[in-house]
């Protein structure tokens, strides 16, 4: 890879004055600074200057600090501790000044002042003025390598309020969220409701085309449109459409149990006509979500004798995934008057509504570091960092324990690691990163580990929304801030300050895995800091998420494990009366009770009070998790079915209280996490609250049905207790481990 530096600058001032008396001076004071990942080899600043500045007589100084945190703050705290540098020399071309200054290495702001004595000549206009930074080193982000100023004869007695005007100091900070691209991907599926409409009906009367649309995501279709053709004797004049609306529970095979859905109207649907087609504007399709749109057409006095055969299309401003069908037929015809119900309710190509999600996010997640990243640990001797190919050889011999983030005490602390898993891949991100606001450090990680991005609100239309928490390191950006440790041991802010992909023929990588709630650890050194990494997802698949897949993994794990009254000795009063443990040999067969696959054997469905119980793992969906950790409490069930929201292509819209609750909607917090998280919480949902509305439950206790009260509580594969929301959090405690034979 070819060496990159991302060269900023901005003015101290907004405004300078070439007003003053004759052999006074005013200075313009430029900041250039260097957000890496490489040096910058001698940057050129040029800067303007006009009338009444004395060009030939003009002295420049310099100089420099390290800087890894957002540099317009702590440039107008006035925090920074600089070192004097050589001073440079400039020359004139035309009406700018020209100064070479040093290599600039990464993570460096320098301060470059030009002082320019004032002349006899007197000037009256006010000037805007440019100045700019280049260097032949690549820059990655152009567009923040000039700044503007003025200079102005006009004000010099308006005071210090008007002089110190900060100059656009932002334009030396990481872009934050502007660098996250918006892009909306959907697999659209659209399918006849009947395989043929009668157009011979008597004057006066309707036949009414009918159309199933189903987005099998990954984020939501924008803006989609059903076009639909139509023939002879129907009145396009006096066409009307409506639509209803259905969550599909599971995500997969919508046409399954189109008799039975319990469907809701669906507001905003509009259409027109153009030429000899039918266009219905319909809202937005978020992922799992199925509509019904119907176009009624009354009968006119024309007459036709030909059959025609109809195409219907969907489409949507997202990009399609899978274009094989987007599309269906159908037939119009006035001969089969008399054929009876068996010939017109004979149902369409609905089995195209089903199949696998495209593409298949079928390849194994890409999880751990090199095995040369430092992590920190303790023992005996206090903390102290080793390379993670060290990590191995002291667990658990000598106590060494892996330093991870307590959920309830917002600290780091030493947690128990009960092994370390290998892995190799053909590619690695570097992320290159800053904890301690000084120094950056750069490490290479397989593209789906996964880092606790800090949560930021934002405004997308007139909704507030959060970004965060857990996402793949493939998906940051320069300026993210991420969840780091300081070099004191103390939770900080950690900003990116690069991401670069690379290839190879193979990368090795390793990583603890953790009993520990956050299933996390920090990478970094003791002197600088790190950030908080998170363990992999064991067995899971990557990419957009292919949901059968997904269940199927989900259910390997269930099998794994079973709930049980009788809890390790460290965990004396397990909540609501279990712990898990790890399947035995001598364990019975699960029971055959009707019960979610996905989850472990006897598990409670409800606590102590009667509240439902919706599981969630914390190795499968850590973002999903920790989107329902920010509001621990008991939500309603709602009479609607919905789920899902806006995506952003890589990312999906998740909502907690999530809309299958009364409390959602407007006041729901919204966090964008990452798509195959999103969809993998959404499925193991969809499951248990279809398995508890089954009548009648295994217990004898009344199915689930709206009003009823329900609450998250997480499973966490290597821990014996569950985590119930609402609840305070269940002491950690190792998983019993099953006995070898």
């Amino acid at each position: 890879m070819s060496e990159s530096a991302d060269l900023r600058i901005a003015s101290k001032r907004a405004y300078y004055d070439n007003n003053k008396p004759y052999g006074q001076s005013e200075i313009i004071t430029l900041y250039i600074y260097n957000a890496g990942p490489n040096r910058a080899v001698a940057p050129v600043v040029r800067a303007g200057y006009t009338h009444s500045m004395d060009y030939n007589a003009v002295t420049t100084t310099l100089r420099q600090v390290q800087e890894w945190r957002q540099p317009s703050q702590d440039i107008q705290a006035g925090s920074l501790t600089w070192t004097n540098l050589s001073n440079p020399t400039s020359r004139v071309d035309g009406w700018d000044m020209v100064t070479t200054l040093p290599d600039v290495p990464a993570g460096m702001l320098m301060e470059l002042n030009l002082s320019f004595p004032m002349l006899h000549e007197t000037s009256y206009d006010d000037d805007t003025l440019n100045a700019s930074v280049s260097s032949s080193t690549t820059d990655p982000r152009t567009k923040n390598n000039s700044t503007t100023y003025i200079i102005t004869p006009n004000h010099h007695n308006d005071g210090p309020a008007y002089w110190n005007t900060p100059g656009n100091l932002a334009n030396l900070d990481f872009d934050g969220l502007t660098t996250v691209v918006s892009l909306s991907r959907a697999d659209l599926r659209i399918a006849s409701a009947r395989a043929r409409y009668n157009n011979n009906l008597p004057y006066g009367q309707s036949e009414t085309l009918t159309f199933l649309v189903f987005n099998d995501g990954p984020t939501i279709a924008t803006q989609p449109l059903v076009t639909a053709g139509y023939t002879t004797s129907m009145d396009y004049n006096n066409v009307s459409c409506s639509g209803e609306q259905v969550w599909v529970p599971n995500g997969v095979n919508a046409s399954s149990n189109l008799d039975n859905y319990a469907w809701q109207s669906l507001d905003g649907v509009s259409c027109g006509i153009d030429g000899w087609n039918v266009i219905c504007s319909l809202p937005n399709i978020p992922p799992t979500v199925l509509y019904r749109v119907k176009i009624t057409f009354p009968m006119n006095h024309d007459t036709t004798y030909k059959d025609y055969t109809g195409t219907a299309l969907i489409s949507s401003q997202a990009t399609e995934l899978n274009p094989n069908n987007n599309s269906t037929t159908y037939v119009i015809t006035p001969n089969h008057n008399n054929d009876g119900d068996a010939y017109w309710q004979a149902k369409g190509n609905i089995a195209q509504l089903d199949g696998p999600s495209i593409p298949s996010g079928s390849r194994a997640c890409l999880t751990g570091w090199l095995l040369d990243t430092p992590i920190i640990v303790s023992d005996s001797n206090g903390r102290t960092q080793i390379p993670l190919i060290d990590l191995e050889g002291r667990i658990p011999a000598n106590g060494t324990q892996v330093i991870s983030y307590d959920i309830r005490q917002k600290i780091f602390t030493p947690k128990v690691t009960t092994e370390v898993e290998y892995g190799t891949s053909p590619e690695v991100t570097v992320l290159s990163f800053s904890a301690d606001g000084e120094t950056q450090l750069s490490y290479s990680a397989h593209p789906d580990t996964l880092l606790y991005l800090n949560p930021t609100t934002v405004k997308v239309g007139q909704d507030q929304l959060r970004l965060g928490y857990w996402i793949p390191v493939r998906m940051l950006w320069a300026g993210a801030a991420v969840r780091g440790m300081n070099p004191d041991g103390v939770p900080t802010l950690a900003y990116v300050t690069n991401v670069q992909q690379a290839k190879g023929a193979e990368f090795r990588s390793a990583e603890p895995y953790m009993v520990s709630q956050s299933h996390s650890y920090v990478v970094g050194t003791l002197g600088a800091g790190g950030v908080l990494t998170h363990n992999p997802k064991d067995d899971q698949l990557c990419g957009d998420a292919n949901v059968p897949a997904i269940l199927a993994t989900l259910g390997l794990i269930a099998n794994r494990l079973i709930a049980t009254t009788t809890p390790p000795p460290n965990l004396p009063n397990p909540p609501h009366g279990y712990s898990l443990r790890h399947r035995r040999p001598a364990d019975p067969p699960a029971p055959s009770v009707p019960a979610p696959p996905v989850l472990p054997a006897d598990v409670p469905r409800r606590d102590d009070d009667g509240n439902w119980l919706i599981y969630l793992y914390e190795e499968d969906t850590p973002a999903a998790v920790e989107n329902a950790r920010y509001s621990r409490e008991l939500l309603q069930l709602s009479t609607e079915e919905l789920t899902g929201g806006s995506g952003t292509g890589q990312l999906d819209r998740d909502e907690y209280p999530p809309a299958i609750a009364a409390e959602g909607g407007a006041g729901a917090v919204v966090t964008y996490i990452e798509a195959g998280d999103n969809r993998r919480a959404g499925s193991l949902m969809g499951q248990q609250f279809t398995n508890y509305r089954m009548d009648p439950q295994p217990d004898g206790y009344a199915p689930l049905q709206p009003g009823d009260t329900f609450r998250f509580a997480i499973i966490h594969e290597n821990m014996a207790g569950v985590e119930y929301l609402g609840d305070d959090l269940t002491d950690e405690s190792q998983l019993e481990q099953p006995p070898i034979d």
